[in-house]
């Protein structure tokens, strides 16, 4: 209190019109100077909250003082009878480096001094001032109560501190608040909010809210604390243990606590206790490890091609989300599998397939629905299998016997000798039938054997070439000798009517 007024501190940043509005929300006005007792006891408030703002550093506090055309008015309609030495008011405030940027408002500065600010500028602080009655002005409160506008004694509001008297409240730092509703000191009362941490420095104590993957409750004055391991949290500000979870991209196993990156091929958007990770559209992947969007899931896997590209809400002719996406699936892709006769290699961001090389094609057309081992057949380019029409030939000779065989090589450079009988033409379609022992004595008298498996591209290949020598349309087609259960072992195999 100075005088028979007393004077609210509000360490809130504030510009001239909002500051006034908070004022008059109190039933209060922006304060007024017309003292050097006046300007003492409102550069001390200025002093409490030192942060730099304003473009000044050390503590600066609106006043109610504004330039309006020719001349200073105070806001409260009082005299402006008195400044500061250094401060001319009879002259209009000195013009702005920034042409448009006006300096027609006025703080006053921890030192006492005045400086012209723009209006729409926030320093520091402002105060608003009340007027007492002759009786509230020789009224003394205990610490931790205010002279409220009623003239009476009333407990200090949260969040600010009385050191009683006829001294106004004062409102903690930023960041911080009180838990007792009669706080009468800063360094003992005023505290952490939620999320915040407490910050003591040479120029001032207050709060600063916690950074992500740290938190800090309410109440203390400690710094914030780190999640532990590697969890973090959604946001800044988080105010609790709870709040750490998995990061972005990665995941805690059900049976595990150890945080594991996503692999290839899956990615994982939120940040909380995630489990798994989401897959990637079918048809796509990722490039690397930990990523954390579906928009990461760019480049093709083998035997896919990008059709195009997702936006939210993607959906089929039946208005179902597309598998792998969901409503809200923001710019990932579309992918389909390469048609018949054209191959990609994936890993790349192909917008179409390459088609085999003169001569070869693939073994199937995806869109007809056939597997391979329970597996719908990707074409990759060690799919493409020569046409019978331009597969080579060798002779060869076999226990006294000398026949045509055709040559082919897989994709790993394993050569393939097909036995050839009667020729083309022939009501069987020359490909010869044999038994497994006659078979495996052929080879060996070659100098091979009969193939194993020991890849898909090595499978595709023998039945890429089968079914160029053999189509699928003809009667009786041979089938491999092993059958599709001794698949799952790779064992060799060679053709035979026989299952």
């Amino acid at each position: 209190m100075h005088g028979d007024r007393t004077f609210t501190l509000f360490t809130a940043q504030a510009d001239y019109t909002a500051a006034s509005t908070i004022c008059a929300g109190h039933g209060l006005q922006l304060a007024s100077i017309h003292s050097a007792a006046d300007n003492a006891a409102l550069a001390s408030l200025a002093a409490k909250d030192g942060k730099w703002s304003g473009g000044h550093i050390g503590g600066s506090m609106m006043l109610g003082l504004r330039y309006n055309a020719s001349s200073y008015t105070w806001l409260d309609g009082t005299d402006v009878d008195w400044a500061p030495e250094g401060f001319d008011l009879t002259q209009p405030p000195p013009a702005a480096a920034v042409i448009g940027y006006s300096r027609h408002c006025v703080v006053v500065l921890s030192n006492g001094t005045w400086a012209p600010i723009s209006c729409t500028r926030q320093p520091a602080s402002f105060a608003c001032q009340h007027t007492l009655t002759a009786a509230a002005a020789a009224r003394e409160c205990a610490p931790g109560f205010h002279l409220s506008a009623a003239d009476t004694c009333s407990a200090c509001p949260s969040g600010s501190w009385c050191e009683g008297g006829a001294s106004p409240p004062v409102q903690c730092a930023e960041g911080l608040t009180t838990i007792l509703v009669t706080a009468s000191t800063p360094k003992e009362n005023c505290v952490t909010k939620p999320g915040h941490g407490y910050v003591h420095d040479a120029n001032a104590t207050y709060g600063t809210v916690c950074p992500v993957s740290t938190f800090n409750t309410a109440g203390n004055k400690q710094g914030c604390s780190p999640c532990p391991g590697s969890l973090t949290t959604p946001s800044a500000g988080a105010s609790d243990l709870a709040s750490c979870g998995v990061p972005r991209g990665y995941f805690i196993p059900s049976n595990g606590t150890d945080v594991l990156p996503c692999p290839v091929g899956t990615y994982q958007d939120t940040v909380f206790a995630a489990t798994q990770c989401t897959k990637c559209p079918t048809g796509s992947n990722t490039t690397a490890t930990a990523s954390t969007q579906a928009a990461d899931c760019n480049v093709t896997l083998p035997g896919w091609y990008m059709s195009g590209s997702a936006t939210n809400g993607t959906t089929n002719s039946n208005g179902s989300a597309l598998i792998g996406f969901n409503s809200s699936t923001p710019m990932a892709y579309m992918f389909d599998r390469c048609p018949v006769n054209t191959y990609n290699n994936g890993g790349n961001l192909a917008t179409a397939c390459t088609a085999c090389p003169y001569g070869t094609t693939t073994r199937f057309d995806p869109g007809m629905g056939h597997y391979w081992y329970y597996n719908v057949v990707d074409n990759t380019e060690d799919m493409c299998v020569p046409v019978a029409e331009h597969l080579p030939t060798v002779n060869v000779s076999t226990g006294g016997q000398s026949y045509e065989a055709y040559s082919t090589f897989s994709g790993s450079g394993t050569r393939y000798l097909w036995r050839w009988g009667a020729g083309p033409g022939s009501s069987d379609n020359g490909l010869l039938r044999t038994s497994l022992k006659e078979a495996e004595l052929d080879c060996a008298l070659l100098g091979g054997h009969l193939p194993s498996l020991h890849s898909l591209s090595q499978a595709e290949h023998l039945l890429g070439v089968h079914n160029s020598l053999w189509p699928p349309t003809l009667a009786g087609t041979p089938r491999l000798i092993c059958g599709w259960a001794s698949l799952r072992t790779w064992t060799g195999c060679t053709w035979s009517d026989e299952v």
